[in-house]
């Protein structure tokens, strides 16, 4: 011992290492003067350098509880995991809890929220275009947030604009009833829920005119809309076409496909031709003669219709 005492700390400590199974470590045990030679010995070193300690192993999760958690929450697997423990595995309770936390992680959400989706919907002759955006694509494709996003579109679909133009008031469309709350509580709760911002950029519903002659077609590309079109069509006045109304529908949404595909700025010829929708190829449509593609304006001269207007959105511009 008197050897071990005269060597450096860090020799000290190696020395000691290897009589673990030694006299001088039962003398630790047995007399407690040891304990205070010991600790004289070693100086900085402390006697818990000899002790071990078995870890308590951690509460097992099932696997399907942390899927249906993520899939009704959206939250991150650690989160789910912890929040089924502290929960005895209630999922319920795990949700309130991932509520809770959701209040400090709301106070954090981002500015930037260019992810999300853009839904289209046609009901009644009429298109609704909806954009709600969030952080992530991760979040975008949740239950949770989709089924928030179609309420939207719904909502849309039985709402009228106040001042007569196509732009629905966001506002005013939250205050529609979502299961035993409002759209806007609703919203709230899901920032809180994901941790994310979910905000109602825009909401657009186009209408078809009141003389039965106007069709609108719409287009959203993919599964979250990453772009969405739609056309209003007009038939011209004092024109005869066996075109039918079927027809004139399926080339609505026809044009709105090629107006996501090839992003015309204008109906007409304005600066550049080639961003004039009247004046590009109309390659998305059936009827072309074998030796060439039609133009648009060609395809429209047919059948005896006209573009009213359109518009073509990118998901998170309007951000």
């Amino acid at each position: 011992l008197m050897h071990v005492r005269s060597t450096t700390p860090f020799l000290r400590l190696n020395l000691l290492r290897s009589a673990t199974s030694s006299h001088l470590v039962r003398t630790v045990h047995q007399q407690p003067r040891s304990s205070v030679f010991l600790t004289q010995l070693l100086g900085p070193w402390k006697i818990s350098a000899f002790t071990t300690s078995t870890p308590q192993p951690q509460q097992k999760v099932p696997i399907p509880l942390i899927k249906e958690l993520r899939t009704r929450t959206g939250a991150g697997l650690n989160d789910c995991r912890d929040a089924l423990v502290s929960a005895n595995l209630d999922v319920e309770k795990a949700i309130e809890l991932l509520k809770q936390k959701g209040q400090t992680s709301a106070d954090r959400i981002s500015k930037k929220t260019g992810e999300g989706v853009v839904y289209v919907s046609n009901q009644g002759g009429s298109a609704i275009l909806a954009e709600i955006n969030c952080d992530t694509d991760f979040v975008a494709k949740t239950k949770d947030f989709t089924e928030f996003a179609t309420a939207v579109v719904n909502a849309a679909a039985n709402t009228s604009s106040s001042d007569g133009s196509n732009n629905l008031d966001i506002n005013s469309l939250l205050e529609n009833p979502f299961q035993s709350e409002t759209l806007a509580t609703r919203r709230k709760a899901l920032e809180k829920i994901l941790g994310e911002s979910v905000i109602v950029s825009r909401v657009l519903k186009i209408q078809p005119g009141k003389d039965n002659g106007e069709f609108v077609g719409a287009y959203q590309h993919g599964e979250l809309g990453k772009f969405a079109g739609a056309v209003t069509l007009k038939t011209k006045d004092n024109h005869t076409s066996s075109v039918s109304k079927d027809d004139l529908q399926n080339l609505a949404n026809k044009l709105a496909v090629h107006i996501v595909a090839f992003s015309p700025k204008s109906i007409e010829v304005e600066k550049e031709p080639e961003t004039a929708l009247l004046e590009q190829e109309f390659s998305v449509w059936e009827g072309h003669p074998a030796d060439r593609t039609l133009l648009v304006k060609e395809v429209l001269e047919q059948v005896g219709a006209q573009v009213v207007k359109f518009v073509r959105w990118s998901r998170g511009e309007s951000v």
